[in-house]
């Protein structure tokens, strides 16, 4: 019984550590992952201002790091608050067109 599950757990701990340093198969993720670890810490988002922001709201359990699943839920984040921005804009800039003096609108603020 003993060498069956001495066999088993070597087994496992090799196809881990083949799996480790393969990367995720998300690009963006695999870029940011420096160490090629699988997971992102703050410092290797250091410098994507919205990742940051984001970080300890997605880190879903709480170790300090993202893996992938917690990296693409903060992306989606982004992505919609993005798309409801945008949407914002186009109706300011349906309402500003006729009013004389307004140049642009541009990102929420109507420039003069």
């Amino acid at each position: 019984m003993r060498p069956i599950v001495f066999a088993l757990s070597l087994a496992c701990a090799g196809a881990a550590l083949a799996q480790q340093g393969k990367g995720t198969g998300n690009t963006a993720f695999d870029n940011l992952d420096r160490n090629a670890d699988g997971f992102l810490s703050r410092g290797e988002i250091a410098g994507e201002r919205e990742l940051e922001k984001r970080f300890a709201r997605f880190d879903l359990d709480k170790d300090g790091r993202w893996n992938a699943s917690e990296f693409m839920k903060a992306n989606q984040d982004n992505d919609g608050r993005i798309l409801v921005d945008t949407a914002i804009t186009a109706k300011a800039g349906k309402l500003v067109a006729g009013i004389s003096g307004v140049k642009l609108v541009q990102n929420n603020l109507v420039v003069k």
